[in-house]
């Protein structure tokens, strides 16, 4: 029996035939993070709105010097572009999206195997109505080996999409079966999912409910600065009118960050409150505190009426407090 020891260029040749999109030198491992990149990638993990991926920005720089040539930079450099900030080595668009796709074109120009450049290219795909490639890569990804929790979402929102609602879920519930991981990527994967995953409603399974225990969830596991998650839960128990529910995530918002949003959020769910115990004609000894605390936060009629009319799901119920809110309402 002949021993047969193949060259490099018969593996090329037949990886190209047999492996498409695959080419041998994407069998190599893609080079692991520097220490200014893995930085930086953490800061932008953990911003909140707080200004972490402005600090971002002066490491990246720095690691752009060193190697311009490094894929992770430019995957994260991505990831400041879509966010608006402004890198000196970057081809400056005035489209945070283009910007965005630029960058990651280049990173997989480097490194065809960067698994997280095409997670995020997917999301440019997705982003434009391009399905079949949003998929595609995805699959480029999964064909990494890839264990990042961002992947699972990538595909639950590519079901989306594709309005194969059943095939989303099952996603979700796999990110969610996970729990918050051990890092600020993880976490955040995991509490986005929470929030998506609330959005079903299943047969013979009240939504409130679902809305409920995806929300204490999230609470409770949410990174510490971030005020998003409570303010966006909120938001969705106001649309269910469940207003002593959206009071206390309001509030959790509001403690966590002061922010416009936020405190207008807090106000709506307050009057909300108020109209309801109006027309259960309720004391009023119970409606006053909970109007004083509205008011106290200065908005006007038609901020709460503004808000009232940009959510979708406020507006089946606004005849039915819409004349109280507008009696207690202050102009």
């Amino acid at each position: 029996m002949h021993s047969f020891k193949p060259s490099q260029k018969f593996i090329a040749f037949t990886i190209f035939i047999f492996g498409g999109w695959l080419n041998f030198n994407a069998l190599a491992a893609s080079k692991p993070e520097s220490e200014a990149v893995a930085q930086a990638r953490e800061l932008i993990d953990t911003d909140y709105g707080d200004g972490r991926v402005l600090k971002a920005i002066p490491l990246l720089e720095a690691a752009f010097k060193t190697d311009p040539k490094d894929a992770n930079l430019l995957v994260q450099a991505a990831r400041v572009a879509v966010n608006d900030g402004h890198l000196s080595f970057e081809k400056f668009r005035d489209n945070s999206w283009e910007n965005y796709s630029d960058f990651l074109d280049k990173a997989l120009a480097i490194d065809p195997t960067n698994a997280k450049a095409h997670i995020l290219k997917a999301q440019v795909f997705g982003n434009q109505g391009n399905y079949a490639e949003q998929l595609n890569e995805l699959n480029k990804a999964k064909a990494s080996g890839t264990d990042d929790p961002w992947l699972l979402h990538g595909y639950g929102v590519y079901y989306l999409k594709v309005r194969a609602f059943n095939d989303a879920l099952s996603y979700f519930e796999m990110l969610e079966a996970r729990g918050p991981g051990k890092t600020a990527s993880d976490r955040r994967a995991y509490i986005v999912a929470l929030y998506d995953a609330s959005k079903f409603k299943l047969r013979n399974e009240d939504l409130l409910e679902r809305t409920r225990k995806y929300a204490a969830l999230a609470l409770q596991n949410r990174y510490p600065t971030d005020a998003w998650t409570p303010q966006g839960y909120a938001a969705t128990f106001i649309g269910q009118q469940a207003f002593d529910d959206a009071i206390v995530y309001a509030k959790a918002a509001h403690k966590t960050l002061n922010f416009g949003l936020g405190r207008l959020t807090l106000a709506v769910a307050l009057y909300g409150k108020a109209a309801q115990l109006t027309l259960a004609q309720r004391p009023a000894r119970d409606v006053k505190p909970v109007l004083d605390e509205a008011n106290s936060l200065g908005f006007r009629k038609a901020d709460v009426f503004g808000y009232m009319n940009e959510c979708s799901a406020c507006r089946s119920h606004f005849r039915e407090i819409g004349p109280t809110l507008e009696k207690i309402v202050p102009n």
